[in-house]
């Protein structure tokens, strides 16, 4: 469960949807499942200040926090992430 902003240096804490952005993960493994379940999901939550400089990338079966600035074109691709979340109105 998501508690606190993933930016380590970060310790705001998780809330509402509507602040920041969520990140999700699939990891995977070598072996075959044969119940045939989904891989693992992990989800990280970076704060609505830090999502403005940063994101997660998975590089070498590792999330990392990156500067947004940092990332080259060819370089290490963006973790799949959840838009923005908006509030949901019933």
């Amino acid at each position: 469960m998501v508690s606190k902003c993933a930016n380590p240096a970060c310790l705001a804490p998780f809330r509402y949807l509507h602040e920041g952005r969520i990140f999700t993960v699939r990891t995977t493994s070598a072996e075959h499942r044969p119940d045939g379940a989904d891989p693992k999901v992990e989800r990280y939550w970076l704060c609505s200040t830090c999502a403005d400089s940063m994101t997660l990338v998975l590089q070498n079966g590792r999330v990392s926090l990156r500067s947004l600035a940092a990332i080259p074109e060819a370089g290490p691709k963006p973790v799949r992430s959840v838009a923005r979340t908006t509030r949901c109105v019933a």
